[in-house]
């Protein structure tokens, strides 16, 4: 019989010689050795999980080094490259298009007026007894009809040149049109429901005060949505309808009007541009206004001619969009909408499907030299989203189609693979022209995922299955020539872009799903642009604010996951530290209200004002176990930490109609000003105490 392998230390015959009592000598050995052998194994463990996670750590640098996930997603620029031409006669437009063209149509029309309807606040100020036996009215709450609050006695100097906050513009020196604008010592503000422009006395804020109204619904802009100031104009942008009444046919119109308000108590209307379609967005860049305008192409009606036995088809409009621009002071009798150029000069791509519509970029000057001077460019396509440099402006759509649609012949994307496509126009000192046509898988979430750094074009989309699983987050940067110079891939699987900020060669993404990862990438190669760390957090940001090199704000929502949901709290103010960009840190965070709450800042920046070290936050919150509050919060920002400071409110008692609501707020000197439809306060920002009010709007009493 083989002896047997096992140990038994009570058999061990050397331990019979040391005079120990073998039994409690053995179980002293066995603990020793099986302590050994728990430490060797922890041991073991800790460096196989270090090895681990160092083989992860530069797989992630390989990764996003090499900037693609595999050869099958790979994105070459230089076959997305388009020539583009112009039009060699309107005959082959009406080729091209399909419609009908020509340089002679022009198209009489009258003003269509806008509907009206009841606001929330009526009963507020108009007697509504003759609704009373009407079911579904509901009456609002009291609300403060006071006249305004009575100035403080005493009353400071007015300095020269106050200290005063401007717009939330996206680039430095390019202007962006809001609905309220001020020069320090004016305020000229849009009320949208009314459609009304009011200026008012700014400072000192003891006379706050209305100097004019005008009712831009008289003068031609049905849907005033925003403007512009520069010295002494105002200029207006909106919408109407007009209607040809040769055709009886309805179509929209782009407006912009320019004001002259030297005098602020009696302004005047000194000239009226309309343009055929939509705003999409404008800029000012110094002395001139670009817009940008979405035409889709035109149907046509048929129509019987009085004078023919037969019906036949009358083409009221060119294929190109119509425009017209009026002077006041001028012919009494208003012109004809006429083709906004000739056939001719308008350009397109041959390689692509025949165009669904026209973007125009419509330069208009507002210096007093050449006020209202107005050049053209118009391109064959589309956009819904406008990002504009100090030289250059890209207007973006999303399309969804086909190879052919997606990028034209000899396409390598993949079919039904949604796409940015991007219209980049030349400013020119205020002769625009079409540059180029730039294609990039994925779709942005809005304007801050276009930048333009280094005459490079940077664009952050969402691919793949955007609202699925297998989604992915990248940053293309296109260069000059339209070729991809670098790009990165394969951001965030499964989740997709809720906000983007770029910042000198440092760009910031925010991506969700379940958690909130915030990505720290540095581009300032741009032909390799790198991910240098990663935070990720509850909830998620839908803006991102720079506040200087080191910390970045972000606004959004607070979240949590129950039952495999996730769920949307309360409005979430983050204060980001970069300072080590492999390391980013969440030093801070706020979360107010709850499910139901939200900001207006969080969708439209320019309700965002961060001055002088003073955040100011539009916010409607509600809460389970405290009445809603909706108005304007007030932050501190001190180094690392932000502290809120105040709140101010336009409502009374525990209910408040969306005409009181507070959208925009303006800082000059040491007062805070804030704006609703109905009211502007003005309050110091020391103790957050009321200095004035005065009463902006009233809805008309039928």
């Amino acid at each position: 019989m083989l002896p047997s392998k096992n140990y038994d230390v009570m058999e061990d015959p050397d331990h019979g010689e040391t005079g120990l009592d073998t039994s409690e000598h053995g179980y002293v050995r066995a603990c020793v050795r099986r302590r050994w052998q728990w430490v060797t194994i922890a041991t073991m463990a800790g460096i196989l999980a270090i090895v681990i996670s160092l083989a992860k750590h530069f797989a992630y640098l390989k990764k996003y080094r090499n900037s693609i996930i595999d050869d099958e997603d790979e994105f070459d620029g230089n076959q997305r490259r388009f020539t583009f031409t112009y039009f060699d006669s309107c005959s082959e437009m009406k080729e091209a298009t399909k419609l009908e063209a020509g340089d002679e149509v022009s198209v009489s029309t009258s003003l269509v007026p806008g509907w009206g309807w009841m606001s929330s606040d009526y009963c507020d100020f108009c007697n509504c007894s003759v609704f009373a036996n009407r079911p579904g009215l509901v009456y609002a709450a009291e609300t403060a009809k006071a006249g305004d609050a009575s100035a403080s006695s005493s009353t400071p100097s007015t300095p020269s040149s106050p200290d005063y906050s401007t717009t939330n513009n996206q680039v430095k020196g390019v202007d962006e049109a809001d609905v309220i604008k001020t020069d320090g010592k004016y305020f000229y503000l849009l009320v949208v429901s009314e459609g009304m422009l009011i200026i008012c006395k700014a400072y000192p804020p003891q006379e706050l005060d209305v100097l004019s109204k005008i009712d831009l619904r008289q003068s031609g802009v049905v849907y005033p949505q925003n403007l512009f100031v520069k010295e002494d104009i105002v200029t207006v942008l909106g919408t109407s309808t007009l209607r040809a009444e040769a055709t009886e046919e309805y179509f929209s119109v782009a407006v912009c009007q320019l004001w002259d308000v030297y005098n602020r108590s009696a302004p005047s209307l000194t000239q009226t541009i309309e343009v055929e379609g939509d705003h999409v967005a404008s800029r000012l860049v110094e002395d001139v206004i670009y817009l940008a305008i979405r035409t889709y192409r035109p149907s046509r009606r048929r129509v019987a001619d009085t004078k023919m036995s037969q019906p036949s088809i009358i083409s009221s409009r060119a294929s190109v969009p119509l425009f017209r621009s009026t002077t006041a002071g001028g012919s009494q009798d208003t012109p004809p909408l006429r083709p906004i150029a000739p056939c001719t000069s308008i350009s397109y791509i041959p390689e692509l499907p025949a165009a669904t519509g026209w973007i125009s970029i419509v330069s208009v000057r507002i210096s007093r030299k050449n006020l209202g001077k107005i050049s053209t460019a118009t391109h064959a396509g589309t956009g819904f989203v406008l990002y504009a440099s100090s030289t250059h402006l890209y207007v973006a759509s999303t399309t969804w189609g086909d190879d052919d649609e997606a990028g034209g012949k000899g396409s390598s994307f993949r079919s039904g693979e949604p796409m940015t496509v991007i219209i980049k126009f030349a400013m020119n000192a205020g002769e625009p022209t079409f540059v180029q046509l730039i294609k990039v898988p994925g779709i942005i979430v809005n304007q801050f995922a276009m930048d333009e750094f280094k005459d490079h074009l940077r664009v952050a989309t969402t691919s793949g299955d955007v609202w699925g699983q297998t989604s992915q987050s990248n940053l293309f940067i296109i260069n000059a020539t339209g070729g991809v110079q670098g790009q990165l891939r394969g951001l965030a699987r499964g989740e997709r872009i809720f906000s983007v900020r770029f910042a000198g060669s440092m760009v910031y993404i925010v991506t969700f799903r379940r958690v909130d990862p915030l990505f720290v990438i540095n581009a300032s190669d741009a032909s390799h642009p790198l991910v240098k760390g990663e935070l990720k957090i509850p909830g998620f940001s839908e803006y991102l604010h720079p506040i200087n090199d080191t910390h970045l704000l972000g606004l959004g929502r607070e979240t949590k996951e129950e039952r495999g949901a996730v769920l949307q709290l309360g409005v979430k103010i983050s204060l980001f530290d970069v300072t080590v960009p492999s390391s980013p840190k969440e030093r801070q965070a706020i979360v107010l209200g709850g499910a139901g709450s939200y900001s207006e800042a969080a969708w439209d920046h320019k309700a965002f004002l961060l001055h002088r070290d003073l955040l100011v936050l539009p916010m409607n919150l509600y809460t389970d176990d405290e009445a809603p509050f909706s108005g304007a919060i007030l932050f501190d920002m001190s180094g690392d930490r932000m502290k809120e400071r105040g709140r101010i409110s336009h409502c009374s008692g525990s209910t408040c109609n969306e005409h009181k609501r507070i959208r925009r707020s303006v800082f000059i000197e040491d007062s805070i000003f804030t704006f609703s439809d109905r009211v502007s306060q003005a309050h110091q920002v020391k103790d957050v105490s009321l200095i004035r009010q005065v009463n902006l709007s009233r809805p008309v009493c039928i």
